[in-house]
């Protein structure tokens, strides 16, 4: 019965980030900080951000992918389904609330000025992420360069952002293998 208590406590964790958390992946991000990081301990920050990083380049939902990898990290395979239910239940309880009085509720201008109201919320969580990841992972001319670039290409010449991921990927690879390469040119 003890091996089943961390399963429930990440459990539980991922299902308040799931309910606290609307507007995706991205907005996901400060509140996952928060429980998996600050208060529980269960990772660094510097874990999340890999974590989130792999979740966005893998299938799938950036929440559930990103909650795998945390649960994971815990408690191992059973940890990281304990983490992938508890982040999708909220969602599956309000869509499923949300669709039983949908047609009473369409077109009210509370629910209107109540949805208009979550939107600002998750464009602040969303700006918070993006400030938040370039700290982390800006750290000198050539990253911000990239950063800048990819940017510019995905935001304004609708590039597929697959692109400019590889592109990181492949230089980031290039810059940790000279780095690790020996002074001299040895072989």
């Amino acid at each position: 019965m003890a091996a089943m208590k961390p399963l429930g406590e990440i459990f539980i964790s991922f299902f308040k980030i799931g309910a606290l958390t609307f507007g995706g992946g991205y907005a996901m991000l400060p509140v996952l900080e928060y429980e998996v990081c600050k208060k529980r301990g269960w990772a660094e920050k510097q874990d999340l951000l890999d974590f989130f990083a792999m979740g966005q380049a893998l299938p799938g939902i950036i929440a559930v992918n990103t909650a795998v990898f945390c649960g994971n990290k815990r408690a191992g395979f059973l940890g990281g389904l304990a983490a992938a239910l508890g982040v999708i239940c909220p969602s599956i309880i309000i869509i499923t609330a949300i669709a039983a009085f949908m047609g009473a509720v369409m077109g009210s201008p509370i629910i209107d000025k109540l949805l208009f109201g979550m939107n600002i919320g998750v464009a602040a969580l969303l700006v918070n992420a993006v400030v938040e990841m370039l700290k982390k992972t800006v750290m000198d001319i050539t990253t911000a360069l990239l950063a800048a670039t990819a940017f510019v290409a995905v935001a304004f010449f609708g590039l597929n952002s697959l692109i400019p991921l590889a592109v990181g990927l492949a230089v980031g690879l290039i810059i940790k293998l000279r780095a690790k390469k020996p002074e001299g040119g040895g072989k």
